[in-house]
């Protein structure tokens, strides 16, 4: 059998062209497709791990931020379980402290009241204990009476204080040196002269005199210089011990008030 060795040659020549042809539009485009293809899953790969491990930081995140919430809120629930304690029991302290200052306000009041009434009875007591020694002086009054607070005025003249005596002298030169003694009853003439000695010794020697009635001076003597006035009488002695008895019967105090407070 004889070979063509020119369709041989012919014929690989033509093989080897389509292997190439093969090769460089088939086998390398699949070739370069599938490695495409393998880097584009394992980069999806990559990702998915990467996505999944920030999927997983995320929650991990999310857990510490729920247990941090959860640690919070107890905390919160705590506080505001003790406050409303606290609150609970300053409102009942308030209330307590509340109803235990009415009652020693009611207590202080019926005290008030009390010692108001004791205060009333006490002075209308001693009104009327006035009242009485007024109408009895005034009643009991004669002459001899007179002529003794004469006698007693005289020697409180001789012994006023050194001020008074001042104010006396120069009321007497304002008044060009007249001086005016009321009684209720005229005094006698022993006791007329008494008087006027013990003025011109304690005020001035120039001094005039002069005695006058008043049925207004109950059971005493007043001395007027000008605008200064000297008076010992019953009626002033009951007025000072009536402003003594007012001032007292004011500073009386029931015990519940002087006691102090519990």
């Amino acid at each position: 059998m004889q070979i063509d060795w020119i369709t041989v040659a012919a014929q690989i020549v033509n093989f080897l062209v389509l292997v190439w042809l093969l090769h460089r539009f088939l086998y390398h485009p699949i070739v370069q497709a599938m490695d495409d293809r393998e880097k584009r899953i394992a980069s999806r790969l990559r990702e998915a791990e990467e996505n999944k491990l920030a999927a997983k930081q995320e929650a991990d995140a999310y857990r510490s931020q729920r247990d941090t919430l959860d640690k919070e809120r107890e905390q919160i629930l705590a506080r505001a379980d003790e406050e409303a304690a606290s609150t609970k029991r300053l409102l009942e302290d308030a209330a307590r402290r509340d109803v235990e200052q009415r009652r020693k306000e009611w207590l202080m009041q019926l005290d008030d009241e009390k010692e108001q009434f004791l205060r009333d009875m006490r002075r209308r007591s001693a009104e009327h204990v006035l009242t009485l020694a007024r109408r009895a002086l005034s009643e009991l009054a004669d002459a001899q009476l007179e002529g003794q607070v004469a006698a007693a005025f005289a020697k409180q003249i001789e012994e006023i204080e050194p001020d008074v005596r001042e104010r006396l002298i120069k009321a007497c030169h304002d008044a060009d040196g007249k001086i005016i003694v009321t009684t209720r009853l005229e005094l006698d003439a022993d006791a007329q002269r008494r008087l006027t000695r013990a003025v011109h010794k304690a005020i001035t020697e120039t001094a005039e005199v002069r005695y006058e009635q008043s049925e207004d001076t109950t059971s005493g003597i007043e001395l007027r210089v000008g605008s200064q006035t000297l008076a010992w009488t019953f009626a002033s002695f009951l007025d000072d011990l009536e402003q003594r008895l007012g001032r007292d019967l004011a500073e009386v105090r029931s015990p519940s008030k002087e006691s102090p407070p519990a």
